[in-house]
């Protein structure tokens, strides 16, 4: 048995994390300098939705020592595009910048207008050109520091101002219209200097603010105020500590708390102690923990997850006086679940960090290198992905499933064929799943510290005490009569036997053994007593085996992963009053079976199971208000319409419904009228199908936010009796009298288009880069510029892959004529 001697390292609470062990991968993706002779090169940045980014700062003047505003994009890997350069007055920098609803740009921060220091706003459109400009601001020192969009276009700002007559730095709100003209403007009045850390938007569409003033005495005090939509104070609050205090940085809670982070004792840098508090929406603290964070002296960023969790930045001084910096990641619990030191560039600092997607985040600083005069000041960024424990395993299985599913030279046919089952291969998934696992529990052991655990209070009903561990709480039973002694010399206890599951992306403790020298027996703990957790049985999307099957059958072509299907954005926000049906048709066959392969659908399973995949992880249309349906009958469809029918009568007006199709549908000869049909209806049967009519009436039939329609279906135009044809065409036009009220309809094609596959995607094709808008914009765009991107995509694409004519089209109410095209996804 390997047991580790086991010391205390006491902490305030439960937020400890390894300082070594670690579960992730931190990859470099690209990173390069830029800029010279700057103060702040480089301070902000935003991501734009196709892979690149745009940073901002300020850059020295080519003609003179002066600051210019300065604005960079780069392409995905981290080329840059265009540049902005403002260099008409005297030193000016740009402090935020982000992406509009309307597809530009607004950077706020700092510029001198007559010897003054004003508030300075810039819009430029997205190639970079200026759109307009303007300066604010009624002291003779005016910053702008951050910037919220609001719903109505305009945007709320917070920075400091100066008064001459008042000698003090004071909280300065402003609100804007969409053309930069002032609404209204407020200033928090203060007989101290005061210091903004960062300002978000709260979920209820209220603000908090933090920061930290200082007074006469150069004490400092964190405080975190909260602002309703017009700017006045709902709420203030101070954290005075007798050693100085300051919140550096703020992050919206998912349950609409917030985690506020900063320092203790900041004016001393290597006796500072890091601080995070917890507090509900009443500012009323939850939690709070000092200097438990791997020991940092300093908490600078936390950025809320894709995921749902958080990244922490910060730094600590090691024992040759050096300073490190160090990534943390919490899960939703609040729970380290790694840390890891971060590379960044000799003598700089950090100064922003913002994520590009699930995985990866940039990290944007400064470089202050006495050793170069030239260059003394520049700017830095880096891209890092993140590879978590999931990531590892599945990368690894993928791989030696694909070595494994492949011919030897002298492997008979027949023998490769009874080799390479569905069965065969799940069996050989687990088998690798197992060894990467046990090979990444290994790296664990060897690097977990003992003296990362703590011992709580002993619970005496239930003979039980409470430890802490990487964040975790685990519950030890000891016999009361033996608890004072367990207690008393913990410090010398013997810990081993650790074992691992994989939760989620990450692996936890599942069983370890502490040995007493002093009581001479082991106590152990068992996820299966205590359930923390639940252990996550990884899902593979493995496509398709090699087969002699014809070409033709919709399930013999999967045979790869497609990136669309996987690393799904995840969103913390939640729509509880939204419901999806979601309808895949695509194996007619089985159930007609006078219809030949050509007549399934192909991928419109998979074109389903995915669409939900994204309403739930990336839309926040909750699980239980979501209903699949694959290759459903036309009971299954009618019963399931009905019930999104009922969901909306009881919800008020209150509800917001997505209808999505994939699959076969057949106009009526005579009529003309469109159907969409259930695998077991025939054409020559076309009148007792869903009739688009009547879907449409139905989903209008009672008040709702809004109904979204999304039809990726086949109209083949075929005669009565005849087969369903494989191109998911549709023959005639929806009329577009048939949406009523508040609904907008997504349609593949138009006219008698075809809508074709995208084979080499395992999508059709509209459904493809529908879901691929959705993914790269992280669900955070309006239907204006998805309907734009589909009309500018889908088109050019058919042609290029299928080579024929696909423009989709959109059909709305009169109800939403003008207002549909803002519409947030």
């Amino acid at each position: 048995m390997n047991f580790i001697k086991l010391t205390i390292f006491l902490l305030s609470l439960s937020f400890s994390v390894p300082s070594i062990a670690q579960q992730i991968g931190l990859e470099t993706q690209w990173d390069f300098k830029i800029g010279s002779n700057s103060e702040f090169p480089i301070r902000s940045g935003v991501e734009i939705g196709d892979g690149g980014i745009v940073l901002t700062g300020s850059t020295t003047s080519r003609f003179a020592m002066k600051k210019d505003g300065w604005i960079v994009k780069l392409d995905v890997k981290g080329n840059q595009e265009w540049e902005y350069i403002n260099g008409e007055k005297g030193n000016d920098q740009f402090y935020e910048i982000i992406k509009t609803s309307d597809n530009a740009y607004v950077a706020i921060g700092q510029t001198e207008v007559n010897s003054e220091k004003k508030g300075w706003i810039l819009k430029l459109d997205a190639q970079g050109n200026k759109l307009w400009e303007k300066f604010i601001g009624s002291g003779i020192n005016n910053n702008l520091f951050h910037i919220i969009e609001t719903s109505d276009g305009g945007f709320i700002l917070m920075g400091l101002i100066y008064f001459i007559n008042k000698e003090n730095l004071d909280p300065w709100l402003v609100s804007i219209n969409r053309e930069g003209e002032i609404q209204w403007e407020k200033t928090l009045g203060s007989n101290v200097d005061n210091y903004i850390g960062n300002f978000k938007q709260l979920n209820d569409g209220t603000f908090i603010a933090s920061g930290f003033s200082v007074n006469a005495d150069r004490e400092q005090t964190a405080f975190l105020y909260h602002f309703d939509r017009n700017g006045g104070i709902l709420q203030e609050k101070r954290f005075p500590n007798e050693l100085g205090s300051r919140f550096h940085d703020v992050a919206v809670g998912t349950n609409g708390d917030f985690l506020a982070i900063g320092v203790i004792n900041s004016n001393q840098s290597r006796n500072s102690k890091s601080w995070l508090v917890r507090l509900d929406a009443e500012m009323n603290t939850l939690e709070e923990a000092q200097n438990s964070l791997s020991g940092l002296n300093r908490l600078q960023f936390i950025r809320s997850t894709p995921k749902g969790g958080y990244l922490l930045l910060g730094s600590k001084q090691n024992s040759n006086n050096e300073k490190e910096n160090i990534a943390i990641g919490l899960d939703r619990q609040l729970s380290a679940v790694w840390s890891q030191k971060i590379d960044i560039p000799a003598n700089s600092n950090l100064s922003n960090a913002f994520y590009q997607s699930q995985e990866e985040i940039i990290l944007t600083g400064q470089i202050n290198s006495s050793s170069d005069p030239a260059n003394a000041y520049q700017g830095w960024a880096k891209q890092l992905r993140l590879i978590t424990p999931q990531m590892k395993v599945k990368q690894f299985v993928y791989q030696k499933i694909e070595e494994w599913k492949q011919k030897s030279e002298f492997e008979k046919t027949e023998e490769f064929l009874a080799r390479v089952t569905a069965e065969n291969r799940l069996k050989k998934a687990k088998e690798f799943e197992r060894i990467v696992l046990n090979n990444l529990k290994n790296e664990l052991r060897g690097k977990i510290r003992a003296e990362d655990f703590q011992i709580g209070n002993y619970d005496a009903d239930n003979e039980t005490f409470l430890l802490y561990y990487l964040g975790n709480k685990f519950i030890v039973a000891v016999p009361n009569e033996e608890a004072p002694v367990f207690k008393g010399i913990f410090d010398q206890a013997l810990f081993g036997n650790v074992d691992y599951i994989l939760n989620g992306e990450y692996l936890r403790i599942s069983h370890f053994e502490i040995q007493h020298p002093s009581l001479s027996r082991t106590y152990s703990w068992d996820y299966t007593t205590d359930y923390p957790y639940e252990p996550t049985e990884i899902r593979y999307n493995f496509g398709g085996l090699p087969s002699l099957a014809s070409k033709n059958d919709p399930g013999s072509s999967r045979t790869k992963r497609i990136a669309v299907d996987t690393d799904i954005p995840l969103t913390s926000k939640q729509k509880p009053n939204t419901y999806a049906l979601i309808i895949g048709n695509e194996d007619y066959r089985s159930y007609q079976p006078n219809l030949n392969f050509e007549a399934n659908v192909q991928f419109a399973v998979n074109d389903a199971k995915i669409f939900k995949e994204y309403c739930i992880k990336t839309l926040g249309v909750p699980a239980r208000n979501t209903t699949l349906l694959t290759n459903a009958t036309l009971a299954q469809m009618t019963t399931a319409i009905d019930r999104l029918i009922k969901l909306a009568e009881v919800s008020n007006g209150q509800a917001e419904l997505i209808f999505y199709y994939a699959g076969h549908g057949f106009p009526d000869q005579q009529t003309k009228e469109a159907y969409i049909m259930p695998v077991d209806v025939s054409g020559s049967n076309v009148q007792i199908a869903i009739k688009l009519r009547d879907l449409y009436a139905k989903l209008a039939q009672f008040p709702t936010q809004r109904v979204s329609v999304f039809l990726d279906a086949c109209f083949s135009g075929a005669g009565r009796g005849a087969g369903l044809l494989a191109s998911r065409g549709v023959r005639i036009r929806p009329k577009n009298d048939l949406v009523k009220g508040n609904m907008v309809v997504f349609t593949s094609s138009s006219g008698e288009e075809s809508s074709g596959p995208y084979s080499d995607k395992q999508h059709g094709l509209f459904t493809y880069f529908l879901l691929e808008k959705i993914k790269t914009s992280q669900g955070n765009i309006t239907y204006a510029e998805l309907a734009d991107y589909l009309s500018a995509t889908v088109p050019k694409e058919s042609i290029l892959i299928n080579n024929q004519r696909q423009n989709p089209s959109v059909l709305f109410g009169n109800a939403v004529k003008g207002e549909w095209r803002k519409w947030e996804l």
